[in-house]
């Protein structure tokens, strides 16, 4: 009895733990997290938005709503939200916030559109955004659509709807198993045969756009294979040929691509060809392969910001009024040069932050021809923190568009100190509101123009060696007209010329005897823009 219960003790300490680890091992699923992330079984639209009260939104909405419904790989779920509906670039720069309203909407992606009516055109853009993390999964868009009818306009959405199930990187869906038997989301109306041998592949990594986070590409594994033997519209039935490990295969399991890649003139090449020459006979082959071939993917357009470099020649007027005798002076050069440079940086479509700094230095006749010294070194710097508002009358953030702006800006006027004293260096400071405005000039828009116009709020000034006196009002006013180039997709020419005007006036004269004093700066440039 004791020899019994020995080796019962025995196969339970030893046996027993390595039986019930291979039970569990068999409970592991071999799904990747990235798979699982993009797997759609139901979604959902929200309400459509356009800027024409409804006249287009109300029927595209409709259109939309059928195809999703007449889909039968998605599950279309119907929502209820009233109120502001959040548009795609809210959700685009708040990924918590579009994985909450997508828990709450209970699915597991959902589609957003919009169209605008703009001078040159139709836009439309639809978006779909996964509910699991929140992020752009595929986005679709059309500009300057010139066919205004309502028809054309919902026959444009089916079209781009289709586009963006398109980019999903599976065709469809294991929906049951049992043993080697398999159902699909898939049937005739999808292109399935009786008899035809199909791919079952898992989703292992992604590439994500690095500002936006849609969907660029996908890298997949084969796992498996199903041949099916019963097809009916929209589902078929067929048996697991083979898979990577047993199980593997299991509900929500990936159906990759339909279509088969195929290789013409084959034959022509002979038995022996290399795999060169048969990559050679692709329609590509000029660009991807041969001798010193090098891998060609488009351009990103810009995402993150731009910097700037400007040099240019300008004139500069300081003019005081004193009330001795001898009335004013007036300080002047008829020519002079100074640079330039700025940093933007995109935060969203919306916002942005930008930094500038001018700088000039330059020599002119002392105008007070008895006091010295004769020459007088002027130093003209300028310094700004500009925080921006896009107000975008296209949907192309590089169209036209007005920009509302605020921020704090700094001017010093520094010049010589004289014997007798003249003007005293000058240092503006305070608030800076501005507006501008810019629109391509040609249907290709490689030209563009603009203007803007900055104010100081209440700017407030600091004088020394000595006060000219005590200021009562200062006002500060700047204009910028400007031509822009565009050489490449991120490089940029431009041509500016520049209006700065500042008055101060005195309420009591100081030890100078002023009592206002101005200060006029023409300022025309060139410079380049680089967009990043």
């Amino acid at each position: 009895m004791k020899e019994v219960k020995f080796l019962l003790l025995f196969f339970f300490s030893f046996v027993g733990p390595v039986g019930w680890a291979q039970v569990v091992a068999n409970q592991v699923q071999y799904r990747s997290e990235i798979d699982s992330l993009l797997t759609i079984t139901h979604v959902t639209l929200l309400p459509v938005i356009d800027n024409m009260n409804g006249i287009y939104s109300a029927p595209v909405e409709k259109k939309l709503k059928e195809l999703l419904i007449a889909d039968h790989r998605w599950g279309f779920i119907e929502n209820n939200l009233v109120g502001n509906v959040p548009t795609e670039r809210e959700l685009e720069s708040d990924p918590d916030n579009a994985k909450r309203l997508g828990v709450d909407l209970g699915v597991d992606a959902y589609l957003t559109c919009r169209v605008t009516k703009g001078p040159k055109g139709i836009s439309l853009a639809i978006s779909l955004f996964n509910s699991k993390d929140g992020k752009l999964m595929v986005q679709e868009s059309v500009k300057e659509f010139t066919r205004f009818e309502s028809n054309a306009v919902i026959e444009q959405a089916g079209t781009l709807l289709g586009k963006v199930f398109s980019k999903i990187p599976y065709e469809g869906r294991v929906l049951s198993r049992k043993d080697l038997k398999v159902t699909l989301n898939l049937g005739k109306n999808d292109g399935i045969k009786k008899d035809q041998v199909l791919t079952v592949i898992q989703v292992i990594k992604v590439s994500r756009h690095p500002k936006f986070n849609f969907l660029i590409s996908a890298e997949k594994e084969i796992i498996g294979k199903i041949k099916i033997y019963k097809v009916d519209d929209t589902l078929s039935f067929g048996g697991i040929v083979s898979e990577k490990e047993k199980g593997v295969i299991e509900k929500n399991a990936k159906i990759g691509t339909l279509k088969n890649v195929s290789y013409s003139n084959v034959d022509a090449l002979g038995g022996d060809a290399s795999e060169q020459e048969l990559l050679e006979e692709r329609p590509d082959a000029l660009i991807a392969f041969g001798n010193n071939a090098e891998a060609w993917a488009p351009r990103q357009p810009p995402q993150y910001g731009q910097v700037g470099f400007n040099v240019g020649i300008g004139t500069f007027s300081a003019k005081d009024n004193q009330t001795t005798p001898a009335g004013g002076i007036e300080l002047s050069t008829n020519m002079f040069a100074g640079i330039g440079i700025m940093g933007e940086l995109w935060l969203n479509n919306e916002w942005i932050t930008r930094a500038e700094i001018k700088q000039s230095v330059f020599s002119a006749s002392n105008p007070d021809g008895s006091s010295s010294p004769s020459k007088l070194s002027v130093s003209l710097q300028n310094y700004a923190l500009i925080f921006g508002y896009n107000v975008l009358l296209e949907e192309d953030f590089f169209s036209s568009k007005i920009e509302l702006r605020g921020g704090m800006a700094n001017y010093n006027f520094v010049v010589d100190d004289t014997s007798p004293r003249g003007f005293s260096s000058i240092t503006y400071s305070g608030i800076l509101v501005g507006i501008k405005g810019s629109f391509p000039v040609t249907k290709d828009r490689v030209w563009y123009a603009g203007a803007d116009l900055n104010i100081f709020f209440n700017p407030i000034i600091s004088q020394r060696p000595v006060s000219m006196g005590t200021a009562d009002h200062n006002t500060i006013n700047e204009y910028n007209f400007f031509v822009s180039k565009m050489v490449t997709s991120h490089l940029y020419i431009d041509a500016t010329v520049n209006v700065a005007l500042y008055h101060t006036q005195f309420d009591a004269a100081g030890a100078t005897g002023i009592s206002d004093v101005s200060f006029k700066n023409n300022f025309y440039n060139l410079g380049f823009r680089y967009q990043f």
